[in-house]
């Protein structure tokens, strides 16, 4: 391998290690400014896709809609 495949990525496999199962429960983090003291700290949510900004883009199916969260925390045991 030369220095210019080395430097550019050239033959290298890419990493996908960052991304999901699509439909997986997940766990939306809920601030605390939206919460009162005995509320839940997290709400669940289905991961349905990733948006432009790097958050994911969530489905909530208590309220019926989308919603875009970087605070997330998955379970991908559960499909």
């Amino acid at each position: 391998m030369t220095k210019h495949q080395k430097k550019h990525g050239v033959g290298v496999k890419p990493s996908v290690k960052h991304l999901k199962i699509f439909g997986s429960l997940c766990y939306r983090h809920v601030p605390d400014q939206l919460r009162r003291k005995l509320d839940n700290k997290s709400q669940v949510m289905i991961m349905v896709g990733y948006h432009s900004t790097g958050a994911y883009k969530l489905y909530d199916p208590n309220n019926k809609k989308i919603v875009f969260s970087k605070d997330v925390k998955f379970d991908e045991t559960k499909c």
